[in-house]
């Protein structure tokens, strides 16, 4: 781009060949057309799309556990990118650009601290999910204050909510009555586990009911 006074194109407001002339702030401007943008639409760039389109739509569903399992970085980045990143390695696109992620490898959480011991059980008398976790002794990535979580995710509804199962010192038994349209056929359930600080926290690790 160049800024130009001349008598003779003083007041052109044109295109000539790749060249744009025009006036701006009482100034004449000259500068190169780019011509026509293309998108080629390369297989490796709709791969990318695909995996993209996913996990920012599994981003917003989930953002009731991933709020609480992801924290931003000090370099401004979002816990949905954080989620995004996390998991495109888990990704699978087929020949149609079809992207799938298989529901016990997404990670709702991810860091260094250990993964909690919770299991999962379905209580047909009372029609409720009972989560329960084991107590736990202290190591060097497995605080006692540690705070535990489940993140459950119905796949059909393609919705998500967030319990709390106490902390790591404490053996806990929560029972949780599903929202009234969810099934539990379709029920995926993540444990992982939130330092007191909220600074650290363990990648989640995908329950089987039983």
């Amino acid at each position: 781009m160049a800024i130009f006074r001349s008598t003779i194109f003083d007041n052109v407001r044109r295109k000539l060949a790749n060249t744009v002339m025009f006036r701006r702030y009482s100034k004449g401007i000259m500068r190169s057309n780019p011509g026509t943008i293309r998108n080629p639409r390369t297989p490796e760039q709709l791969v990318q799309r695909a995996k993209m389109s996913l996990l920012v739509d599994l981003a917003r569903r989930m953002a009731p556990v991933i709020n609480v399992g992801f924290k931003p970085l000090a370099t401004k980045q979002t816990v949905h990118n954080a989620f995004v990143q996390a998991n495109v390695p888990f990704v699978k696109v087929d020949e149609d650009f079809n992207a799938t992620l298989a529901p016990d490898q997404m990670l709702c959480s991810d860091g260094v601290l250990k993964r909690p011991k919770v299991t999962a059980t379905w209580n047909e008398s009372d029609n409720k999910l009972v989560l329960q976790h084991a107590a736990e002794k202290v190591s060097g990535l497995c605080a006692l204050d540690d705070k535990i979580y489940a993140g459950l995710y119905e796949t059909g509804l393609r919705e998500a909510v967030l319990v709390e199962l106490g902390n790591r010192k404490s053996e806990t038994v929560e029972q949780t009555e599903l929202p009234e349209e969810w099934n539990k056929e379709n029920l995926c359930i993540y444990a992982f586990a939130i330092s007191l600080s909220k600074r650290n926290a363990s990648p989640s690790v995908c329950v089987e009911l039983s």
